[in-house]
């Protein structure tokens, strides 16, 4: 989601501004070789393949595709991220505009909502988990 905030909040004013969409895909593929021949050259590790089979890359995801809450985690997910994103990316920015807002300021403004999952997801949990400890400790000195 934070990808898609920040494609909103940056791409979208850059795009209706200073360059032609075109022209950003372009930049866009330039920066991420850049970024991948950077990624290539600090990793760890000698970069030959193993040689241990063709299967053998994917007994990692025999592990993932065969446990049940990767399922249940994926329809979780799925059914918080999807009218996120309809709602918000898809029918936000044009609704603003035609309330009389301006588009770079209703990109701002629909790229707020996604961040607030990518900051309150994780804050809410980190509040209820000290709740739950703070719970356990009062508990326990009660007994």
């Amino acid at each position: 989601m934070l990808g898609g905030s920040a494609g909103q909040f940056v791409v979208g004013p850059l795009v209706h501004g200073p360059i032609a969409w075109q022209a950003f895909w372009i930049y866009a593929g330039v920066v991420l070789a850049v970024v991948g021949i950077g990624m290539l050259a600090v990793t760890p590790g000698d970069h030959k393949p193993v040689r241990t089979g063709v299967l053998s890359m994917f007994a990692p995801y025999k592990v993932v595709l065969t446990n049940p809450q990767s399922y249940l985690c994926g329809i979780i997910g799925g059914l918080l991220f999807m009218p996120t994103t309809i709602g918000d990316m898809i029918w936000g920015v044009p609704f603003l505009h035609s309330l009389g807002v301006d588009a770079s300021e209703a990109i701002a403004r629909s790229s707020m909502i996604p961040l607030g999952w990518v900051i309150g997801a994780p804050l809410l949990g980190y509040v209820a988990d000290r709740m739950d400890t703070a719970s356990r400790r009062s508990s326990a000195a009660c007994s």
